[in-house]
């Protein structure tokens, strides 16, 4: 993560024109762990991928208002302001 801030114009991800917030992975990520016992993957797997998810959630909480919107990026056409 400090990688990714330390840019100077850090790059977002778009997903059917709608802005995912690293936020948001992270707490689907941490969620994983509701699913410990239903799927056949070892308890230590859920436990890395909630303690990333941890880390994602900690690192975006100055977006947390942005996080689940589902609101679409509007594109400007060229020539228009």
């Amino acid at each position: 993560m400090h990688y990714w801030n330390s840019r100077i114009l850090p790059p977002e991800v778009h997903i059917l024109g709608r802005r995912v917030h690293h936020g948001e992975i992270g707490a689907v990520l941490s969620l994983s762990s509701l699913l410990e016992g239903k799927v056949p993957i070892p308890a230590s797997v859920f436990g890395i991928l909630a303690g990333i998810g941890k880390g994602l959630v900690k690192d975006d909480l100055v977006d947390i208002k942005e996080w689940f919107r589902f609101k679409k990026i509007g594109h400007c056409k060229k020539g228009s302001k």
